[in-house]
């Protein structure tokens, strides 16, 4: 959870771990290159969850969830070679 992350970065880990949302949801662990940018990340995330019933999305399904979270992205101009899906699978080229 987001304020599990922000309590792992108060106490210096150098890696958070991620169980929501991985393929199967296995555990992975993801190291913490900048704990500045990730903490402003996480206040700016757990102030907009405050305000969303405690979600990031307030959707009360996955579908509508996703439907929503696509359309954000191209309406913030995400498409083509800068979608999600494909910023992903380039970083993941790269690694």
């Amino acid at each position: 959870s987001l304020k599990t992350w922000r309590q792992a970065l108060g106490r210096g880990e150098s890696r958070l771990t991620v169980v929501y949302g991985t393929k199967g949801g296995r555990p992975r662990e993801t190291v913490i290159l900048d704990a500045v940018a990730v903490r402003k990340a996480l206040d700016n995330a757990l102030s907009v969850a405050e305000h969303r019933h405690g979600r990031l999305i307030d959707k009360p399904d996955l579908k509508s969830a996703m439907k929503y979270w696509h359309s954000q992205a191209s309406r913030t101009g995400l498409t083509g070679a800068f979608s999600p899906h494909s910023l992903r699978y380039a970083w993941a080229q790269d690694a």
